[in-house]
């Protein structure tokens, strides 16, 4: 029979980067009402604000450090921030990230370069400056990583980069902690519903809607911030959300040239799109 394990989450410090919206504000609501005091981050401080303020009840354990995960400084002064305020950090929930669309060939390097400066250097940046306490506390540290890190896209080649390199950091991480306690985790997250106001950029750095999915089923956002809490209060190293992240995760090990196959299926698919408009 599985054994669970309940965590006590009062006073465990944690951060959550890329918190003001979407699954980083729907872990952290999760997290306060279990007792946590929960670090939101994000580059909008407007927003951060916002968000504070329909958290209110839990304004206590609220701690609002704005900064953006690329600016080296900007990570230095989270973590430096947060041992000022609490003295440890016990978690470290690398969420922030943003997504692009476009060819290589029509995406300005400045683009590709900020996606994969968010996605994967502002991670490690704030892992490198987290470390030292999370191994004095011996914490847990879990990267949101997706399924379309699993294989490339098309039109989507920097957010695919920038999530697939995650694995390959979540594993160094866990050679290099072997002898820790330290507990190292990455989310392979498929389709799941997005806030109102989130964007991406297109191919020339412009900010965008995030593009529709009215006919793909997406998990809710309370069930995903309660899968990845469950992740840290089980120590789970991985899970694939989703069935058809799961089918993918499947195909990618099993029959990787079908699952190219079908990419580049629907690539064809939606090129004859763009063409008939």
């Amino acid at each position: 029979m599985k054994k669970f394990i309940t965590m006590n989450w009062e006073k465990k410090v944690v951060i959550i980067t890329g918190s003001s919206m979407g699954i980083g504000k729907s872990i952290a609501e999760h997290l306060l009402h279990k007792g946590a005091v929960v670090i939101l981050n994000a580059t909008n401080a407007e927003r951060l604000e916002s968000t504070r303020n329909e958290l209110i009840k839990f304004e206590k354990n609220i701690t609002l450090i704005a900064g953006d995960v690329a600016d080296t400084d900007d990570c230095r002064t989270i973590i430096n921030t947060t041992i000022c305020l609490h003295g440890k950090i016990d978690i470290l929930i690398n969420n922030a990230g943003i997504s692009s669309e476009g060819s290589l060939k029509a995406t300005e390097p400045a683009v590709f370069k900020r996606i994969v400066d968010v996605n994967l250097v502002g991670a490690a940046t704030i892992t490198h400056f987290a470390l030292p306490h999370i191994i004095k506390s011996k914490g847990s540290i879990l990267f949101i990583g997706s399924v379309a890190g699993l294989h490339g896209i098309g039109n989507h080649s920097a957010y695919c980069c920038s999530k697939m390199a995650l694995s390959a950091l979540v594993q160094s991480l866990r050679i290099e902690l072997a002898e820790t306690d330290v507990h190292i985790a990455i989310a392979y997250l498929g389709f799941t519903e997005n806030s109102k106001e989130k964007t991406i950029l297109n191919a020339s750095g412009n900010r965008i809607p995030q593009p529709s999915r009215k006919n793909i089923k997406q998990m809710p956002l309370p069930v995903v911030a309660n899968k990845l809490i469950n992740m840290l209060e089980q120590k789970k190293q991985k899970m694939i959300f989703s069935g058809l992240g799961k089918w993918m995760y499947f195909l990618y090990k099993i029959r990787p040239q079908f699952l190219h196959s079908i990419y580049m299926w629907i690539y064809s698919k939606q090129q004859q799109k763009v063409e008939l408009h």
